[in-house]
């Protein structure tokens, strides 16, 4: 039983209280980056002091490292037993499995501790706060608004989007010119009162220095 499994059992059983879902560990994700232990081996090789002796059976061994949103890292390895069972591909994804699930207690340690802070009354969400949710896909909003139904959220960008996806005319127009591609820069969006979404929202200083944004399940 795989994660998104486990995930789907859940929302079957209708357990919506918080908590860490697979998108989130996906989302709080930056970079990915892979090498075997002979190829660190090879890179840290100093010829100053010699040759040294690369056992191959490092090149069985595959490693998998994690960047997190806020700059920590975590890693995954993957070895092989036997030489002519290794591949290179199937390395990478259970080294990658391996890493994913050491970011599993780490996430479930911080909701916890935003829980506990939320039930003590302690707790004053910034701006800061709510763009940080929002980037991890979360819909956030502002106790103080005055307009009910109200959140917003980030839209990531995304390069090499063909010209006729865009509906603006003059958008279009320059992705055609510019190869019939152009990219979408990333941007805060709204959900008004009203039920639209709004491309491009910026807040108002007094969003900037409330401390009352939560998130909106």
């Amino acid at each position: 039983m795989n994660d998104q499994t486990i995930e789907q059992e859940i929302q079957a059983k209708g357990l919506t209280a918080p908590r860490i879902t697979p998108q989130d560990i996906e989302a709080n994700i930056v970079s990915e980056h892979y090498f075997t232990a002979e190829q660190g081996a090879f890179a840290a090789f100093d010829p100053t002091t010699g040759a040294d002796v690369v056992p191959p059976a490092l090149s069985l061994l595959t490693f998998c490292v994690l960047v997190l949103r806020n700059g920590f890292t975590v890693t995954g390895e993957s070895a092989c037993a036997s030489p002519e069972n290794f591949d290179a591909e199937l390395g990478r994804k259970i080294a990658r499995q391996n890493a994913v699930q050491k970011i599993w207690p780490l996430m479930g340690y911080e909701l916890r501790s935003q829980l506990a802070a939320e039930a003590r009354g302690d707790v004053n969400h910034d701006i800061g706060w709510a763009v940080r949710q929002a980037k991890l896909g979360k819909r956030v909003a502002r106790r103080g608004w005055n307009a009910a139904g109200q959140w917003v959220t980030f839209s990531p960008g995304t390069e090499n989007v063909p010209a006729d996806r865009f509906w603006a005319p003059a958008n279009q127009a320059y992705a055609e010119e510019n190869g019939g591609y152009a990219t979408v820069f990333s941007a805060m969006t709204l959900k008004n009162a009203q039920g639209m979404i709004v491309l491009g929202w910026v807040p108002s200083v007094t969003d900037l220095l409330m401390q009352d944004w939560e998130i909106v399940e």
